[in-house]
């Protein structure tokens, strides 16, 4: 099963997130930008580890990080 790891931009704000669904995300979020997307078996996984490599600027897990 695979999914997709995204980068999005919102302002001076970029989030970290995963979807199977990629263009049902994006229409309800909106970015200002997609920064970047990787579409893998591993996508959960790829997407803990980037939020453990950015804790330090983490605003709140699950929300955009700065």
């Amino acid at each position: 099963m695979s999914g997709v790891v995204y980068l999005i931009r919102n302002g001076d704000l970029h989030k970290i997130g995963t979807t199977k669904n990629l263009q049902r995300r994006m229409k309800e979020l909106k970015p200002d930008e997609i920064v970047k997307t990787l579409e893998t078996t591993k996508f959960l996984a790829i997407e803990k580890e980037l939020h453990r490599k950015y804790k330090d600027v983490l605003i709140a897990l699950g929300t955009p990080i700065q």
